[in-house]
């Protein structure tokens, strides 16, 4: 178990941040893909706006990070 506190190198925070974003992207990605296909009929109308907030994230976090310098242009 990792823990964080004031004297926590900043590859630390930075490991852990992005472990919590790719966990992040993997849930939204997944609950997309799958919400019509495992839901009850009466449950299609929160399927659809797991879909759109997922679509919405996805979309800011594909605009944003390539200021952030994640990417190699």
């Amino acid at each position: 178990m990792v823990s964080l506190d004031l004297h926590s190198s900043a590859a630390l925070i930075y490991g852990l941040s992005s472990l919590v974003a790719v966990e992040t992207g993997l849930s939204l990605v997944t609950g997309y893909t799958i919400a019509n296909l495992t839901l009850k009929p009466e449950d299609v109308s929160l399927g659809l706006v797991l879909q759109n907030v997922s679509h919405i994230v996805i979309k800011e976090l594909r605009a944003a990070l390539p200021y952030h310098n994640f990417t190699e242009k």
